[in-house]
């Protein structure tokens, strides 16, 4: 339990529990044992309603003891669903806790001393000399709820997953009992971003992954490779995207590998145009140079330039086949309806497919580009679209692959 929270006001902490929402302990254990949920959940509320009993007792006492003494009841259910405010966070009254992560070696080496054995740093944020946010070495309590991603047990002893003396968070004490939510989620934002720019201590939000309990695998890999000439600059965006973790700056990276090839497809398809234009001495008829401005003009756009690219070097059979067949692609080939403006794939033909698939990349890439505020232009938003982007990777991974994969001898 974070010391600043016992020492302000333990009657706001039970006035808390005295109104905490059953409907939160059902919700956790139908999501948590499914079928099986039914005897749990009964268990948990006749919990809830005694310490809801004795919190009221303390509420009442003009110096109540301990808050320590309360939790000694408390079920990993409890601490789950009362206390989890997402798969990073908790809160509970009026104190919020989010796992943050440094972003870089010069953060961590001014506020982490040591090697094996370290002492970690603080920001303290003040509002008229008052505390009420602070980063600093993950809580005692942030453990305990998350536990399972920090040690796992074995049947004689425990594997550590992660140390969590080398975690952060940020912890946020507001003016009164408020629930988690966005508006928070916003306050952090700005705190993360005078971090920044006050301190130059930069972190970032972290969640964690379910894939972080398992044990791994250690598989040996062969790869045959009898050729490898290519250019190395759609390359080097393509291997842009392991270098962060940003589903936006991933989605970006793979853009720009399929972009390096613009300019040699339109120009291609521009030099067959007026080939075909030309008589038997090479020459353009006036009658053909209307036709052959139109064709300047169709191909003078971003998104004619992608359609050009995806229809000469991506394999649309393939593309299909691919579709029908992996797991997780059914999103792109519906709509989405709280993401109106972007396109269904349409499998009915190829054509159909080229034109749609091009819109859907391109739309997705110009909404996360742009921010102008009042332009016409919906804008994907650091963060609280990323959910959505991250959906998105495979599908742009895959064009991207396979038309450098097309373009040059590799393999």
């Amino acid at each position: 339990m974070p010391k600043r929270f016992t020492e302000n006001d333990p009657h706001s902490y039970y006035e808390w529990i005295k109104n905490w929402d059953e409907a939160k302990i059902i919700q956790y254990c139908a999501d948590e044992f499914g079928d099986s949920s039914d005897t749990f959940i009964q268990c948990s509320l006749e919990q809830v309603r005694e310490i809801k009993k004795w919190a009221e007792t303390l509420y009442t006492d003009e110096s109540p003891q301990s808050i320590f003494a309360i939790h000694t009841v408390f079920t990993d259910i409890i601490w789950k669903a009362f206390y989890c405010s997402g798969n990073s966070s908790l809160s509970f009254a009026n104190f919020h806790e989010l796992l943050i992560t440094p972003t870089n070696i010069q953060t961590i080496k001014k506020i982490t001393k040591g090697f094996e054995y370290i002492k970690n740093g603080k920001i303290d944020f003040l509002k008229d000399g008052k505390l009420f946010a602070q980063i600093s070495e993950s809580s005692s309590l942030f453990f305990k709820i998350f536990y399972d991603f920090y040690l796992k047990e074995e049947e004689i002893y425990s594997s550590r997953l992660r140390d969590s003396e080398k975690d952060f968070s940020i912890k946020i004490w507001t003016t009164d009992n408020q629930e988690y939510g966005p508006e928070l989620e916003d306050f952090i934002e700005k705190l993360l971003f005078v971090s920044s720019t006050k301190t130059g201590l930069n972190f970032r939000r972290y969640f964690f992954e379910e894939i972080e309990k398992g044990i791994g695998e250690n598989n040996t890999y062969e790869v045959g490779i009898n050729k490898l000439e290519c250019e190395l600059t759609p390359i080097r965006f393509f291997n842009l995207s392991n270098h962060t973790t940003s589903p936006r700056l991933k989605y970006l990276t793979f853009y720009q590998a399929i972009e390096f090839f613009y300019l040699d497809d339109k120009s291609l398809v521009i030099s067959e145009k007026i080939k075909s234009l030309q008589d038997n001495n090479g020459n353009i008829d006036v009658s053909s140079v209307t036709e052959l401005s139109k064709t300047l003009y169709n191909y003078s756009s971003e998104i004619s330039n992608l359609k050009i690219v995806i229809e000469k070097r991506l394999n649309i059979p393939k593309l299909l086949e691919w579709l029908n067949t992996e797991d997780d692609t059914n999103s792109f080939l519906s709509s989405n309806p709280h993401y109106t403006f972007v396109t269904a794939l349409d499998t009915n033909s190829e054509r159909t497919l080229i034109d749609s698939l091009s819109n859907r990349i391109y739309k997705i890439r110009c909404s996360i580009t742009h921010s102008k505020k009042g332009h016409n232009q919906t804008s994907l938003e650091p963060f609280i679209d990323d959910s959505f982007i991250q959906l998105e990777i495979p599908l742009i991974m895959y064009v991207s692959q396979n038309i450098i994969n097309n373009s040059f001898e590799i393999g």
